[in-house]
């Protein structure tokens, strides 16, 4: 690792007397107090210090999060929930996951750094996991898991628009759009399942705002109403009612997590604290 941060100042060495702090966001296990990332899917990455390593190489403050936490902290300072004191974000993707904003604080900032939905099991008879365990809300919601479902009822869809092209999300997207059955009914299919986790969040945490991040928003037309109608079924009237349903501000939020990170931390002084103390 000494040598990729070596190599990395030596590049931006212009800039370094700028250079007040790092943050890192990233997908896995990850607690955001020590720095340590115990688990990173697609890596063998196992109880790696990732804060305390780039610290000490590079003698700067080091906050690092999980890259939904992140966004979703981002989308509180600069995007779609600015302003709002409560709120739910979940992310659907390659994996399933949400960050949640409770009395103007990210849930979780400052330990494990994930509220983990997508490994929470809805169907105990359901397809295995990578986790281990059967039937995760991700094994049903995932886009991965989309498409699979999607392949599966083509065969007996002959009318569908989705056939001789490319399944992929876009084109799944567009055909929803255009009023294809099979691909309204699959994406569908997800709001429910996502609409059922947020309505036991909704009963939990009463929020003002619920954002949905995720390539699925290219058919937002098809994928809210059927999370938000799910959510009314389901929740407490009182508490969902008045929710709204929004997209995230960023559909890519590349390194506006980090920034929010860097912001948020200057706004608490817990920048300064580590500042004074290295």
């Amino acid at each position: 690792m000494q040598d990729l941060v070596n190599d990395f100042f030596i590049r931006h060495q212009s800039k370094l007397e700028r250079l007040t702090a790092i943050a890192i966001t990233l997908p896995g296990l990850i607690n955001a107090a020590s720095g340590v990332v115990h688990r990173m899917p697609g890596y063998d990455v196992q109880e790696m210090p990732l804060g305390e390593t780039l610290s000490t190489l590079t003698g700067l403050p080091v906050f690092v999060q999980h890259d939904i936490s992140a966004w979703t902290l981002a989308e509180a300072l600069f995007g779609a929930s600015r302003g709002a004191q409560d709120v739910i974000q979940i992310v659907i993707d390659e994996t399933v996951g949400a960050g949640v904003i409770s009395g103007g604080q990210l849930l979780h900032k400052r330990g494990r750094a994930l509220v983990e939905i997508g490994h929470t099991q809805i169907d105990p008879y359901g397809q295995q996991c990578y986790c281990g365990n059967h039937g995760c809300l991700e094994t049903v919601a995932s886009t991965g898991s989309l498409l699979q479902l999607a392949a599966q009822r083509l065969t007996s869809q002959p009318d569908s628009l989705l056939h001789h092209q490319p399944l992929t999300i876009a084109s799944l997207c567009t055909a929803a759009q255009q009023g294809d059955r099979l691909a309204r009914d699959v994406i569908a299919g997800v709001g429910h399942h996502i609409g059922r986790m947020l309505a036991m969040m909704v009963n939990i945490f009463n929020p003002q705002q619920i954002l949905i991040g995720s390539p699925l928003n290219q058919a937002a037309d098809v994928l809210f109403p059927a999370v938000s109608s799910t959510i009314r079924q389901q929740a407490l009237p009182a508490y969902s009612h008045e929710i709204q349903l929004t997209p995230t501000s960023f559909s890519d939020p590349g390194t506006h997590g980090a920034a929010a990170l860097i912001k948020d931390s200057l706004y608490s002084g817990h920048l300064l604290v580590k500042l004074l103390q290295g």
